[in-house]
């Protein structure tokens, strides 16, 4: 049981960021694929821009 205390207590602590960004990324398939529904183009063109901004939003938070 304590072999497992160090690995379980390393997945706890990556957890939450973990979640995080399964929780971002369905969010940009959910808006895409609604705004796919709407006009098929407007799905692609809109993922695109959500990555990239999401994107530019991390490079600015790491420098």
């Amino acid at each position: 049981m304590k072999k497992l205390a160090g690995p379980l207590a390393a997945i706890a602590v990556r957890l939450p960021i973990v979640l995080r960004d399964l929780v971002g990324l369905a969010a940009v398939g959910l808006i895409s694929y609604g705004a796919w529904l709407v006009f098929p183009a407007a799905g692609y063109i809109v993922g695109g821009a959500l990555l990239l901004a999401g994107t530019i939003l991390i490079s600015a938070k790491a420098a």
